[in-house]
């Protein structure tokens, strides 16, 4: 598992299933799963774009809201 990265309101965890976000009070908002799992820590654009690399390919999601 890399570092998490923490926005305004969400936290990003990067696992080997993919990314996982989860809201303040630590209840899972969403599961990105990607081939090869997450092994870079997610970076968050000022856009609220999150980035992942993830087997050799880099990943875009969008904020959530």
């Amino acid at each position: 598992m890399a570092a998490p990265a923490m926005s305004f309101n969400y936290l990003y965890v990067s696992d080997a299933r993919g990314l996982s976000t989860f809201s303040p009070t630590l209840e899972r908002v969403n599961t990105y799963q990607v081939e090869g799992g997450g092994i870079s820590s997610p970076t968050i654009a000022a856009n609220g774009t999150v980035y992942l690399i993830a087997g050799g390919r880099l990943y875009a999601f969008p904020r959530n809201n």
